[in-house]
């Protein structure tokens, strides 16, 4: 998926940060938090399954930061999402 969007981020002439998160951490909130704050990103692409963390869509909400979830399960009006084709993607 990562190769996927900087290939997509290259072609558009955006700068792609990759950071990886512990979804368990009791940080994790404070974590992107500090990573909007530092890097001032126009955008982020949430991954399962923190694409449907309540708190974390509620607080870049609250901060104004566009996101993108990848298969969301739930409340799939908050904001633009996509879906992967699990069958297809393991066939090739």
């Amino acid at each position: 998926m990562q190769s996927g969007i900087r290939d997509r981020c290259v072609a558009d002439g955006v700068r792609m940060i990759a950071q990886p998160y512990d979804r368990n951490s009791t940080t994790l909130l404070d974590d992107i938090e500090n990573l909007v704050d530092a890097t001032h990103v126009d955008g982020l692409i949430l991954t399962p399954p923190v694409s449907d963390y309540p708190q974390v869509l509620d607080l870049l909400q609250r901060r104004g930061v566009r996101f993108v979830r990848v298969s969301p399960g739930s409340a799939l009006e908050l904001a633009p999402s996509t879906f992967i084709d699990n069958a297809a993607a393991a066939a090739t």
